[in-house]
């Protein structure tokens, strides 16, 4: 049995990924926005005239409303398409999609609908899409008291701008298989989001959701679902910095696996200089990294030493996503609120390229990189002078530098 309401901003994609979602799960689709294009047609009237008319008239939101409950009670098997479904509709994954005013005004502009008013430009569109999204939502404060774009109200938010209709909907099916596949005696999970059961055992949402902001790059973990079980509301959106970001809190998250690649490819340290753009950071690694056993317990802890008190990041260890869920959530019911912050990936300098570049060479550290550009200056010098002038610093991997650079690229 699947239960579920889409909401979102015009532009977003909602209706394109509703109608995909639906056939995905063979299940019912309701289109608010076709029950309101209905009645609008009866009338003899446009969307836009009719919007107009609810100003005053209360009967518009309620005809195609009463439908709206009526489907949530009867029906067993549905996907609901409308700014106020979640709300009349309680019992559903709720999720919400939105999108920049400008990418939406001219994906708009593109595919004007015919029952709706043309706009000769996309700054036309634009204006006309801020003003119906205002009076929108006041009418639907005026006559429910309730906000449709409150994000706590969803359990998943998408920020669709940058993304095509089928990673949008990737996002949505990953999401969705993971609560399916939660230990079913989890008692909040069968409280809250038992979407495919059989059995009607969802009660209604208690209190606002403290929102998880997560990175893109994170649709493909168990995380986020986990996190919407522990009653989080999650947002995936692109993050300069960090992977999740929680009442102002910068999460970095890593696999063991995906640590010690790190530390061999020097990302570790840009990304925790990037973490100290918040004054509250924290590092979760995932895992049990004494199984990696990829470098010496010495340079290991050398390692953690240095990104706790050189770059000021705590360090947590988590055993799953399902440990590591319950830390988020702890941050989320207990940390104060703090002030937004608009972090940015940090660029290198160029003394920092030069250095970077030598670094990532095997055998090559720090401090031989920072020897060889004392003594050569230029990266041009370094890689073409013979081996017998880099051996007084490089020693026994001389040779196998100049193999590396001397080396052909060949496609298999």
């Amino acid at each position: 049995m699947v239960k579920i309401t889409i909401s979102g901003l015009p532009g977003s994609g909602k209706t394109t990924v509703a109608k995909t979602i639906s056939k995905i799960f063979n299940c019912k689709k309701i289109l608010i926005g076709d029950l309101r294009g209905e009645i609008a047609k009866e009338r003899g009237i446009t969307i836009d005239e009719l919007n107009e008319i609810g100003k005053t008239e209360d009967w518009v939101h309620k005809r195609a409303d009463e439908r709206t409950i009526e489907i949530g009670k009867k029906e067993g098997n549905f996907l609901v398409e409308g700014w106020l479904a979640y709300h009349f509709i309680p019992y559903s994954f709720k999720i919400f999609l939105k999108v920049d005013d400008k990418i939406a005004a001219k994906r708009i502009f593109k595919d004007q609908r015919e029952d709706e008013k043309k706009c000769k430009t996309v700054s036309e569109v634009r204006s006309m899409l801020k003003k119906r999204l205002n009076t929108t939502r006041n009418q639907f404060l005026k006559y429910y008291g309730v906000n449709f774009l409150d994000k706590k109200n969803y359990n998943l938010i998408i920020d669709t701008s940058k993304l095509a209709p089928e990673e949008v909907i990737g996002i949505i099916l990953t999401s969705l298989n993971n609560l399916k596949n939660f230990k079913h005696n989890s008692s909040f999970f069968k409280r809250m989001y038992d979407i495919f059961s059989k059995k009607e055992t969802l009660k209604k949402d208690v209190g606002p959701k403290e929102i998880v902001e997560v990175d893109f790059r994170e649709k493909n973990s168990l995380l986020p679902s986990e996190l919407i079980k522990n009653g989080l509301s999650i947002e995936f959106k692109e993050l300069k910095v960090a992977d999740y970001i929680v009442k102002g809190v910068a999460i970095e998250r890593k696999a063991s696996k995906d640590f010690f690649s790190s530390i061999f490819d020097k990302r570790i340290f840009s990304q925790m200089e990037e973490l100290t753009q918040y004054e509250q950071k924290i590092l979760i690694i995932e895992g049990n990294i004494k199984e990696e056993g990829r470098i010496h317990e010495n340079a290991l802890r050398g390692i953690l030493l240095s990104i706790a008190i050189k770059y000021g990041v705590p360090i947590i260890f988590s055993k799953d996503e399902e440990e590591t869920a319950k830390y988020i959530s702890l941050i989320a019911k207990k940390q104060k609120s703090a002030p937004q912050i608009k972090a940015t990936k940090k660029g290198l300098s160029p003394v920092e390229e030069l250095l970077f570049i030598l670094e990532s060479f095997p055998g090559i550290g720090p401090s031989k990189a920072k020897k060889l550009l004392n003594k050569f200056k230029t990266l041009k010098k370094v890689l073409t002078s013979p081996e017998k002038q880099l051996k007084p610093i490089l020693g026994k991997n001389s040779g196998g530098f100049k193999e590396i650079v001397g080396r052909k690229y060949y496609q298999k």
